[in-house]
């Protein structure tokens, strides 16, 4: 838990060293920055670090039909990793303040997301494979982002000292982002005696899938230089954190093993923009 939070503080820490270092590269041609009331439409190249944490909780109920009972055990696993993306964004900007030094804006965005992450257990229970029924067997798990959508609201005002139409701005917002899980498990799912071990003869493999959606709440900053009177590039951090999903995947031997599981999944993300005002 602390390895990965050493990480997280570096990665926002490097993100925010790129938009100070972005700052510091002589200013582009064009003296408009966009703060009348305006609508926008962008599209974005994002980096993201992304981070995963799966759990999973095997039930036994006391009962002599298992040859696990009145056991619990709770096994997990995480994955950190880095991918690449790309999206859409359109938004609406309104100015206000005195000179119109100051802006809000309301945007919307999507974005397709290319890699997964994934692990293993490493299995939890009594016998030598980790694979008997009752135990927290060895799965492998893979969770692919298929793609992610949001709305933030963005707070700014005009940075001068970073050079003509420059601004820069905080922001918030809500986000959904689209996965499939895949367990790949190997044990002892039907044996002919639930009263004693199983063989190895008796062992078998399969996989299964999900579709999962997670909820989040973002939070970041960025900087933005116009280019020219509509157009405009950015460069934006920010971080999502997603709520905890549990499901109940499994319940077996007449309702008497329960097994459930949890998933976490943050992620920080840098992007390059290029926006479009009308």
């Amino acid at each position: 838990m602390k390895r990965r939070r050493k990480i997280m503080s570096r990665s926002v820490i490097t993100g925010f060293f790129f938009l100070a270092a972005a700052a510091t590269v002589p200013a582009f041609s064009g003296d408009a920055l966009a703060q009348s009331g305006r609508f926008y439409v962008g599209a974005s190249a994002d980096v993201d670090y992304i981070r995963v944490k799966y759990e999973k909780t095997v039930a036994n109920a006391d009962v002599p039909a298992l040859p696990e009972r009145g056991n619990t055990y709770r096994d997990g696993d995480s994955a950190d990793k880095a991918a690449v993306g790309g999206g859409l964004l359109a938004g609406y900007r309104l100015g206000f303040g005195e000179g119109g030094g100051f802006y809000v804006s309301a945007e919307i965005d999507g974005q397709l997301h290319a890699r997964s992450a994934s692990g293993a257990f490493a299995g939890k229970g009594e016998s030598q494979g980790r694979n008997q029924l009752g135990e927290s067997w060895p799965d492998a798990w893979n969770l692919k982002r298929r793609y992610s959508f949001g709305a933030t609201v963005k707070l700014g005002g005009a940075a001068e000292f970073l050079g003509s139409g420059s601004s820069v701005y905080v922001l918030g917002g809500a986000r959904r982002l689209k996965t499939r899980l895949r367990v790949d498990y190997f044990g002892c799912l039907n044996p002919p005696d639930t009263r004693v071990l199983c063989r190895t003869d008796q062992f078998e493999s399969g996989s299964y899938s999900r579709d999962h959606s997670f909820w989040g709440w973002t939070a970041g900053a960025g900087m933005e230089k116009m280019l020219a009177d509509r157009v405009g590039i950015r460069g934006e951090i920010r971080h999502t954190r997603y709520g905890k999903l549990k499901r109940n995947p499994f319940r077996l031997v007449d309702g008497n093993l329960d097994v459930r599981t949890s998933l976490e999944a943050n992620e920080t993300d840098f992007s390059l923009s290029a926006v479009v005002y009308f």
